[in-house]
């Protein structure tokens, strides 16, 4: 809603508040996938390249480490 009404430095509180809450592991998948897609369109919006770079790296950082642990070996540094 805050995207659509052009309320982007809310929509910009939000995203950021969201982007460190769907890393916690209680939080279920499809939400965090939901969250993650909000986060990019807020970033890409703002045209905030850094951010959504960043934000990207955290989820491949994220995917990496679950394929570690379900191979059961620790994730490469």
């Amino acid at each position: 809603k805050l995207i659509a009404e052009g309320e982007l430095g809310g929509a910009r509180r939000l995203a950021d508040e969201l982007r460190a809450a769907i890393r916690h592991p209680d939080v279920p998948r499809s939400f965090s996938r939901l969250a993650g897609e909000l986060v990019k369109k807020v970033y890409q919006l703002q045209e905030d390249k850094d951010a959504l770079l960043a934000f990207q790296d955290e989820e491949l950082a994220a995917l990496d480490d679950a394929l570690c642990d379900a191979q059961g070996g620790p994730a490469p540094r």
